[in-house]
C-alpha cells in the first residue's frame, strides 16, 4: 500500500527517454523533472526517501563472456532523493538484470526502542533548554 505525498512518473522506454517528473499530490504540484534517458526500471527504497532508476537487461539476454566497456551507460544505476535531487550514480562491472531494495528484518528497531529513544531525547532536550535559561543575563 503506497505511503505518503510523493509520485514519481517515469517515462520509460524510447517515446519518453528516461523523462521523470516528481510530484507532491497534497500540494498538487510538480517538484521537477529529471532525465535518465537509457532507463527502463525505476524502484522506490523502502523508507520513501529515495529513488532509483536503472537500464536493466532480461536474464535471458545476459551473456557470462559479456565483454563490458569501461564506464558504459547501461551499466550503472542512479540515486535520486525523493524530491528528485540527483545523489550519485554507481557504475557496475556487468549489465543489471534488476534492481531492488532489500528489505530490513523486522524487529531490529521495535517501538518500544524507538519510544524510550523519543523520551531519552526530549528529556535532553528540556535539561539543555533549562540550563540554556538559568545562565540568564548579568
Amino acid at each position: 500500500m503506497p505511503r505518503g505525498n510523493l509520485v514519481v512518473l517515469a517515462g520509460l522506454k524510447e517515446c519518453f527517454n528516461g523523462k521523470f517528473e516528481f510530484f507532491d499530490v497534497d500540494q498538487l504540484k510538480q517538484i521537477t523533472t529529471v532525465k535518465h534517458p537509457p532507463a527502463n526500471h525505476v524502484v522506490w527504497d523502502l523508507s520513501g526517501r529515495h529513488v532509483a532508476t536503472a537500464f536493466t537487461i532480461p536474464h535471458e539476454k545476459f551473456d557470462a563472456d559479456y565483454d563490458c566497456e569501461r564506464d558504459d551507460l547501461l551499466e550503472r544505476f542512479h540515486m535520486w532523493s525523493s524530491n528528485g535531487d540527483y545523489l550519485y550514480f554507481h557504475q557496475c562491472d556487468y549489465p543489471l538484470i534488476q534492481l531492488k531494495w532489500r528489505s530490513y528484518r523486522e524487529g531490529i528497531i521495535d517501538d518500544e526502542l524507538l519510544e524510550t529513544r523519543k523520551t531519552f531525547l526530549l528529556k535532553t532536550m528540556a535539561s539543555e533548554e533549562e540550563s540554556e535559561n538559568e545562565g540568564g543575563l548579568i
